[in-house]
């Protein structure tokens, strides 16, 4: 779907990134898991991080999963530009 340039029905902007970054959150056997994927780019989408959501108090991502994800989000940006000769445009 995201490289049609569609959205998962699930997914929404995830809130500590830029635009591209998205996140979707499913429920499976009882517990809550995550899936943020950058779809910045037309020729390809990275699947940045999956984890599962362990904290039964509030919505927020604990820090050390932000690290991952931040770290990742880099990663997969200079990986982007090495395939592919072009810079990240970032909105």
């Amino acid at each position: 779907m995201a490289l049609r340039g569609e959205t998962h029905e699930d997914a929404k902007m995830f809130k500590y990134h830029g635009s591209g970054v998205f996140e979707v959150v499913a429920d499976h056997r009882s517990s809550t898991f995550r899936e943020i994927y950058l779809a910045r780019y037309p020729e390809v989408i990275f699947v940045v991080h999956i984890f599962q959501k362990k904290s039964t108090k509030g919505k927020a991502t604990p820090g050390p999963e932000l690290e991952v994800i931040k770290k990742r989000l880099k990663w997969a940006e200079q990986v982007y530009e090495e395939m592919y000769g072009k810079k990240s445009k970032k909105k």
